[in-house]
């Protein structure tokens, strides 16, 4: 990023940066070396613009926090089917979208590895998730992962993810989705 025509006066207590304000937290200055602290997070709130960015000016923070995304990892070293990302559909009747949904497992027994891609929709009623529909379309694997295997499934009012290992073998998981949901 250009700094370019922006005047510096790190001399006085005229900061170049006055304030940051987001969506909610307050606004935020820059403490006395001149510096507000940008982080980033991820949550899986639903918020229909994917983002937020809080402010914290107790502690000249700004948290800028990707929404309707859900992570998460495990460990693997049989051929239970567990889960890796669970969401809770909620009290109120909606529908979702999941989208944007990977896995990529690791098999540190063996050293081979893979990459798996997914989609999927969901109702609920407000206590019970309906699975509409789901598809793994593009699955990659070396071949000391071929006994493994992913799923997406609905259980009571929650929308799982799961992982399948090889018995015997280390095989460490991480996975992601984002969603959109409508009432």
């Amino acid at each position: 990023m250009s700094q370019s025509g922006i005047l510096a006066d790190l001399t006085s207590s005229a900061a170049n940066i006055e304030t940051l304000t987001g969506d909610s937290g307050g606004a935020v200055g820059p403490n006395g070396a001149f510096n507000v602290d940008i982080l980033g997070s991820d949550s899986s709130v639903n918020n229909d613009n994917g983002i937020t960015v809080v402010g914290d000016p107790a502690n000249n923070k700004q948290t800028v926090t990707l929404t309707n995304r859900v992570t998460g990892q495990i460990t693997t070293t049989d051929a239970v089917v567990t889960a890796i990302l669970t969401l809770a559909a909620g009290v109120t009747p909606a529908a979702f979208i999941i989208d944007n949904g990977n896995i990529c497992g690791f098999n540190s027994t063996d050293g081979g590895g893979g990459a798996y891609f997914f989609t999927a929709g969901v109702t609920t009623d407000g206590t019970t998730a309906t699975e509409l529909g789901s598809e793994f379309p593009t699955e990659f694997e070396d071949a000391a992962m071929a006994a493994s295997d992913i799923s997406f499934t609905v259980s009571g009012n929650n929308i799982i993810i799961q992982v399948q290992g090889i018995a015997g073998k280390t095989i460490n998981w991480n996975a992601s989705f984002t969603y959109r949901k409508v009432s």
